[in-house]
């Protein structure tokens, strides 16, 4: 999680990856299935403090899936990384190039995370095909809040 957001110089507030004119729209989720005596359910990642925070309690794999054009195999992820944006943090300041910024932000997220998932020996994918609103209901997302893509992560087979 922390390759995604964390924190690398906090004085600065610099993190992983660049943030246009420090607007920090970006949110990391992780749906937690097979992780160590983690409890199942849905994580908020921290940056701050570089904690999870538990949203939701419980066993995500049917649900996920569904919103996700029934792609079942992603229920066989150890975890499924969400990465999502608040548009409005984006474009508060950039008005409609925020929409640009935010996706290029999204993609240097996810690369990280690949980056990260590979040193670390695991598997990961990058997964755009899903419902927003339906992804955005399952995991209980404010209405500010918008999925941008799905990076689910286990051990390869």
């Amino acid at each position: 999680m922390w390759a995604a957001q964390g924190i690398t110089e906090s004085s600065r507030g610099f993190r992983t990856s660049p943030s246009a004119s420090a607007t920090f729209p970006m949110e990391i989720y992780a749906v937690v299935t097979k992780v160590g005596e983690r409890e199942q359910g849905l994580y908020h990642y921290q940056i701050g403090n570089h904690t999870l925070e538990q949203k939701i309690s419980g066993d995500l794999r049917g649900p996920l899936p569904e919103g996700a054009l029934m792609q079942e195999w992603l229920s066989q992820a150890a975890a499924i990384i969400v990465v999502s944006a608040d548009y409005s943090r984006a474009t508060a300041r950039y008005g409609e190039r925020g929409f640009r910024n935010l996706h290029i932000k999204a993609g240097h997220v996810g690369q990280n995370l690949a980056l990260q998932a590979i040193a670390r020996g695991l598997g990961t994918n990058m997964v755009g095909a899903f419902y927003d609103e339906q992804l955005s209901e399952i995991l209980n997302f404010s209405q500010n809040l918008d999925p941008l893509h799905i990076i689910p992560v286990g051990h390869p087979r």
